[in-house]
């Protein structure tokens, strides 16, 4: 487990098929999202409580495990996507209007 996330919570969203849209992961988190290398809709709540960027939130065991899976990612993609290019985003769906950030 990371040491310097223990005890806060996944700062990604999960997508609720009953209630039709993204809630909000509950899990504690288990690694750095700096370690994550797909694109993850974030929390904004978790994203405006942290002023310090990306390096400083966490993911749980359930998103870091869905992240790393070999099929999703080609060999090697983690050397080539340094943590210093990485940047939290505001985007608004185009279908409802809704802000969201992405990773």
């Amino acid at each position: 487990m990371s040491t310097d996330n223990v005890g806060s919570i996944c700062s990604l969203m999960n997508f609720d098929i009953e209630k039709d849209l993204s809630v909000p992961c509950t899990r504690s988190s288990y690694r750095s999202l700096k370690q994550c290398v797909g694109v993850w809709e974030m929390n904004p709540e978790i994203v405006s409580m942290t002023d310090k960027g990306p390096e400083t939130l966490g993911v749980c065991e359930t998103h870091f495990h869905i992240d790393q899976n070999s099929k999703l990612h080609s060999p090697g993609i983690k050397q080539k996507k340094p943590i210093t290019s990485v940047i939290i985003i505001g985007k608004r769906c185009l279908f409802c209007n809704k802000f969201f950030k992405v990773y």
